[in-house]
């Protein structure tokens, strides 16, 4: 714990660094509130839940397809013009949606506006992660990317909370303008901040892109079943619960996947890591489908309880392994999309899982979802160290 506490000790007194989190949190915060805000404000509309999913799922399609694209443009123009320019269209699209929940009868006006607001998301979260190698040495930033990890968990619980709580309060239409005016104010403080403002264009020629690379391929083809499995997961603790006579207690099941996710992450990210970044990934990928593979051994409550937390061990591990190998398999020049595109492959992997596992666990029995999750893990480990290559740094071509 002493060498944890000297680590992030170190890390929150580097220059710059405090302000950069801080100010990352405040742009952070909304994203994971939007979705959940303009569900609600959908369903209070229509009082159709199928209408509400679809202006969700339009909100969500709209970010996955256009995150990458912002990203791009923040690595070519710098984060500020970019960031600045998605946070305007973003503010206009959140009052579009409420006038459209106001004043007129269809959910289409309101689904297209949430496709809008979805798509001009600000990527502070690619920006901030592309400031890193700029800021920090290597050591310091794996311990700012546990933070980093530690803060998506607790935004994950933390956002669809405070919508649940001001919908409850004072409607939907409270919530999403409050989202809507965070996110704006967020943007406006990260991109004020010296060390955005410094960040300059990074020169990548027009044409070059991250899917272009093998290694940034291969590493998002495992980030993609990292999200998928976790997918799964969630859907078998559901499905375990269910058996048990408790669905709702799946929700604490799940939530004990975070607690031993964040206790490993805040120990990972204080370590001084000796052995190459590359094949701590392809260790971690295989200790994270051991122990999801725990989870068979469940019989009752307690027991799952500790399992999950036992499966969540190498979650934000892995992940910051993640983060760190896309700043190394990202052509020179195109680092921040390459985080915009790890964003949509985690999106779109968790919502490919959770379909999955509704099938598996509907179906068959949420064991079956247990041991596919653990199989998609050890194929996205066997495909790292197969080809680890690729994720080694690059050689300097000569001159």
């Amino acid at each position: 714990m002493a060498e944890s506490s000297s680590s992030y000790s170190a890390l929150l007194r580097t220059p710059q660094v405090p302000a950069v989190l801080a100010a990352g949190a405040l742009a952070r915060l909304p994203v994971s509130m939007y979705g959940l805000g303009l569900i609600l404000l959908a369903h209070d509309k229509t009082g159709s839940l199928s209408s509400a999913g679809a202006v969700g799922a339009a909100a969500g399609i709209g970010h996955a397809v256009f995150g990458p694209a912002l990203g791009r443009a923040a690595d070519r123009h710098g984060p500020v013009r970019p960031l600045l320019s998605a946070a305007a269209v973003n503010a206009c699209a959140f009052g579009i949606c409420l006038a459209a929940a106001a004043w007129l009868s269809s959910a289409w006006p309101l689904g297209a506006a949430a496709f809008l607001a979805g798509a001009s998301v600000p990527p502070v979260s690619a920006c901030q992660r592309a400031l890193w190698p700029r800021l920090l040495d290597d050591r310091r930033r794996e311990s700012a990317l546990a933070l980093d990890s530690l803060q998506l968990d607790a935004f994950l619980i933390a956002g669809p909370l405070v919508v649940t709580g001001l919908s409850a309060v004072a409607g939907p239409s409270a919530a999403v303008a409050v989202t809507g005016l965070l996110m704006a104010a967020g943007t406006l403080v990260f991109t004020a901040l010296p060390a955005c403002r410094s960040a300059r264009p990074t020169g990548a020629r027009r044409g070059i892109s991250p899917l272009r690379a093998a290694g940034f391929l291969l590493l998002l083809s495992t980030i993609t079943a990292t999200a998928a499995a976790l997918g799964v997961v969630r859907v078998s603790l559901i499905g375990f619960a269910d058996a048990s006579g408790d669905a709702s207690s799946g929700g604490l099941l799940y939530s004990a996947v975070g607690i031993g996710s964040a206790a490993s992450g805040l120990w990972y990210g204080s370590r001084n890591w000796t052995a190459p970044v590359e094949r701590r990934y392809v260790v971690l990928l295989s200790l994270y489908a051991a122990c999801v593979l725990f989870l068979l051994a469940g019989t009752g409550f307690a027991v799952m309880f500790g399992l999950a937390v036992l499966t969540g061990l190498a979650l934000t591990p892995a992940t910051i392994g993640e983060f760190s190998l896309i700043s190394r398999c990202a052509p020179a020049g195109t680092v921040t999309e390459g985080f915009a595109w790890a964003t949509t492959a985690t999106f779109g992997g968790n919502a490919a899982g959770t379909g999955l596992g509704g099938w598996l666990v509907q179906d068959t029995h949420w064991r079956a979802g247990v041991v596919v999750a653990a199989g998609l893990l050890a194929l996205a480990a066997l495909a790292a160290f197969w080809r680890i290559d690729l994720l080694r740094p690059r050689t300097p071509s000569p001159s």
